[in-house]
């Protein structure tokens, strides 16, 4: 079996069940996607080809509307954002705490015991986690609880900082000074560039002149 077709039956074994549950397949960004009033939620496989096996990563997250665009004028152009971007994303490697974990297929029938797993997950607790990534308290306690450390739905840690500063207005969060402080740090320790600096400095005073906080 070819490279393309471990692609195409992957999707099309999985095609079914996420339909059931309102996840329409998109061929663009190879994801299931089942959109939602304030944006979506999404499935994502991703294929690493290699001379013995095909690896395949699952990731999974939502993107919400109101954060997105509040944050599109200040990180434009920002490595990983783009106008269709997630607002939060994390992949099953990360969600079970188990470095490196990805699906390995060497036959038709490793896809099948794939399926079978991916299944599992989301009848079990990936629907119910997915779901919980559309609101707005979820969001400020996953990337607010604990802004200096590691964020299970996020792996750029730019974007983290607009994204988690936006959701602590959007949540009225009353520690939204000090968090602000703490993303500045965040961006400094990982020597952010000082145009990314600037426009989080700009995002920061915008948000803290209008009625969001």
């Amino acid at each position: 079996m070819t490279n393309a077709n471990f692609v195409s039956l992957s999707f099309e074994i999985l095609r079914s069940f996420f339909l059931q549950e309102g996840y329409v397949f998109q061929p663009m960004g190879n994801q299931f996607r089942k959109e939602r009033p304030q944006g979506w939620q999404n499935i994502i496989l991703s294929f690493g080809h290699y001379e013995d096996c095909t690896l395949i990563e699952l990731s999974f997250g939502s993107r919400v509307n109101i954060v997105e665009e509040l944050i599109a004028p200040y990180t434009y152009g920002l490595r990983g954002y783009q106008a269709e971007s997630n607002t939060t994303i994390t992949n099953l490697s990360k969600y079970r705490q188990e470095p490196h974990f990805r699906f390995k297929i060497r036959e038709e029938a490793d896809l099948y015991r794939m399926a079978a797993h991916v299944r599992d997950f989301f009848r079990r607790e990936g629907f119910d986690f997915l779901n919980q990534l559309s609101d707005l308290t979820t969001l400020d306690e996953l990337f607010n609880k604990d802004p200096m450390g590691p964020c299970l739905v996020s792996f750029n840690h730019q974007l983290r900082s607009f994204r988690g500063i936006a959701i602590a207005s959007l949540s009225q969060n009353f520690q939204w000074e000090s968090l602000a402080q703490d993303y500045r740090a965040l961006l400094t320790r990982y020597s952010s560039p000082a145009v990314v600096m600037d426009r989080f400095k700009d995002f920061s005073s915008y948000l803290a002149t209008t009625a969001l906080n």
